[in-house]
């Protein structure tokens, strides 16, 4: 049964946002009223997760953007058939609600932090185009691919590229894909395309975004590709959609309209975590709900 929740007390309504707020909230939710960390500070915040775990970091050349990547160590010797690799959300997209940011790298990297707690041989982190990449290393770096094109058929293409890289360095055959939050969308977008794709993780994402810019009452993300427009592709794919009961920014209406598109033997998997938000308590609990899929 879909939770449906009342749009006159929704964030986007009493905050007055239009088209772009998904990114915004999150970095409110993340930042408070604290002023914005710098891009170098960011930068030093997933350094910090990383090094802690002995991940290292590199720079992913793609023919449209350098895309920054954090891998797990594995053995020369012993190669995994499967790579399970983590995408990150919208990140730090919005200053306030009129006013887009410098620099998309995200505050508190959510996905990161899940990266780093899977149990996999192989696993890797992927940031979007335009996070943690330093000025002299950018490339194409326009505000759209971080606002209304951050779902486009070029920021998707750089990323399925980087995969695709990745996948090369750790010689594995298939790909478990984890998305969060906006991350999901473009993990669906992916494995839409790709033929290597066995399993996608979907951790508070916006499967649907023709569902959830109708359910705020907000304008279309102009430029950007919907999962839930290429069911029949998806339709092979196994899913699993982890969704937050007090979720309001990606509530489960949203994640039933995509469920709703498939054949009912094909339906993607919902795990429904009644005490979570959008960003509470993902990275804390994942050691233990990674399990569950894997």
């Amino acid at each position: 049964m879909t939770h449906r929740l009342n749009l006159t007390n929704s964030k986007f309504t009493r905050l007055g946002v239009f088209v772009w707020a998904f990114p915004i909230l999150i970095s409110i939710l993340v930042a408070g009223c604290s002023s914005t960390p710098s891009l170098s500070q960011r930068v030093d915040v997933a350094n910090q997760i990383t090094q802690a775990k002995g991940w290292q970091s590199s720079i992913v050349r793609t023919s449209a953007f350098n895309l920054q990547t954090y891998t797990k160590p594995i053995s020369q010797t012993n190669y995994p058939q499967t790579l399970t690799v983590y995408i990150e959300g919208d990140g730090h997209a919005w200053d306030n609600s009129q006013t887009p940011s410098d620099d998309p790298t995200p505050i508190d990297p959510i996905a990161l932090r899940l990266a780093v707690q899977d149990s996999s041989n192989a696993v890797a982190y992927l940031g979007r185009p335009c996070q943690y990449v330093e000025a002299e290393k950018s490339r194409n770096c326009q505000e759209a691919y971080w606002t209304n094109k951050r779902f486009s058929l070029k920021a998707i293409n750089s990323i399925d590229e980087a995969i695709t890289q990745l996948k090369e360095r750790y010689h594995a055959k298939t790909l478990i894909l984890v998305g969060y939050s906006g991350g999901a969308t473009v993990a669906l977008l992916l494995a839409a395309q790709r033929t290597d794709v066995v399993k996608v993780i979907s951790v508070a994402g916006n499967v649907d975004t023709q569902a959830w810019v109708k359910y705020h009452a907000i304008s279309p993300l102009s430029g950007s590709l919907n999962p839930a427009t290429f069911i029949d592709k998806l339709s092979n794919v196994p899913q699993v959609l982890y969704v937050g009961g007090k979720d309001d920014i990606v509530p489960l209406e949203v994640t039933q309209s995509y469920v709703d598109r498939f054949p009912k033997d094909r339906q993607p998997k919902v795990i429904l975590v009644k005490d979570y938000g959008h960003v509470c308590c993902w990275a804390k609990d994942w050691e233990r709900l990674e399990r569950g899929f894997h």
